[in-house]
């Protein structure tokens, strides 16, 4: 019987982390949309290259929502190949899920804000990533940047 109860209390407790970590992320993917939509029009969309349609000036823009929770750096290694430094020696690759076949103006928004953007150029160079200019052939903003798409988006 305690071995019971014990399993139910284990399995109550998953459910319950669970459960507040989705509920977080549907809280904080809320608040990127109402961001999002002082800048324009948006559009939900079910896709795995990307999350969202912005209408920015007459203009698609297809919106892909990078959640990285607490990695410090992300680094763009190509179209395909995206990484963040787990702060263990393991490398975790992100999918991208068909973004970089997306034909037209794209914008992969990372949140929350991570300390350094890096971009690599070949296989010793890399640059930091600004939100002005195209990282290969998109645009990276973090969430606190949502507000210069407009700048940008032309």
């Amino acid at each position: 019987m305690e071995i019971i109860i014990g399993l139910v209390l284990i399995v109550l407790i998953i459910v319950g982390i669970y459960l507040a970590l989705y509920l977080n992320k549907e809280k904080h993917l809320k608040a990127i949309k109402e961001k999002l939509r002082a800048v324009g029009e948006i559009k939900e969309v079910k896709a795995n290259a990307f999350d969202l349609i912005l209408t920015v000036n007459n203009q698609q823009v297809f919106v892909k929502i990078l959640l990285l929770g607490i990695h410090k750096e992300l680094s763009i290694n190509s179209r395909r190949h995206w990484q963040v430094d787990a702060s263990t020696k393991k490398l975790k690759l992100l999918k991208t899920g068909g973004f970089e076949k997306i034909k037209g103006t794209k914008i992969l928004l990372v949140s929350p804000p991570v300390s350094s953007i890096v971009k690599y150029i070949n296989e010793n160079e890399v640059v930091f990533v600004k939100c002005d200019e195209l990282c290969f052939d998109f645009y990276l903003f973090t969430t606190d940047e949502i507000d210069k798409i407009k700048e940008v988006i032309i």
